[in-house]
């Protein structure tokens, strides 16, 4: 099933955007509008065993939390922007109840402004990067070796070594920026 292109505006207190529940899986949501004014009135809500759902290019403006997670697993975010709405009590994103292992690409959010309740909770944040090598008089760089490596230094191993191409860069690499276990 796929949601998409749609505008969605809600008011009151718990009219969510978008609304997942109990064993929704594989969807795809996308280029889609949502707004929401409310108490309660998620962006995205996922509870009960929702699994598997693509999510891309959403604009998601929300007064309460853009994206509330409750017992949920393994659904992808990418590219989509997060807004706070009016009401500056809430979070981008709130994982709660066993939500594990859902993933954020190149998403446009506060990265502080998560919440983690009860139960085991984590959630994944990449990002894309390019690598464009010149020299002083801005002339390609071909043939130079790359090495990308944890910032922690917990990792003596390079996320990844690549080489540049003809014209100097290496081509779009996904990186992980963090793992969020509760606290981070």
């Amino acid at each position: 099933n796929s949601i998409y292109n749609n505008n969605v505006n809600t008011t009151g207190s718990s009219s969510y955007g978008i609304w997942f529940d109990i064993g929704v899986y594989n969807n795809s949501v996308y280029n889609n509008k949502i707004n929401t004014a409310g108490g309660s009135a998620y962006g995205f809500y996922f509870s009960n065993q929702v699994y598997y759902n693509t999510l891309w290019s959403n604009i998601i403006n929300s007064s309460a939390s853009r994206v509330y997670f409750y017992n949920v697993t393994n659904n992808t975010f990418t590219n989509n922007t997060f807004i706070e709405g009016v009401t500056k009590t809430n979070f981008d994103i709130v994982s709660i109840s066993n939500a594990t292992n859902n993933l954020f690409l190149n998403n446009s959010f506060n990265k502080s402004d998560v919440s983690f309740g009860a139960g085991v909770n984590n959630f994944t944040v990449q990002e894309y990067i390019d690598i464009n090598i010149t020299n002083s008089t801005n002339l390609a760089e071909p043939n130079v070796k790359v090495n990308i490596t944890n910032a922690s230094g917990t990792v003596a191993t390079p996320v990844f070594e690549l080489t540049t191409n003809a014209i100097g860069t290496v081509g779009m690499q996904t990186v992980t920026e963090f793992i969020a276990y509760g606290l981070y």
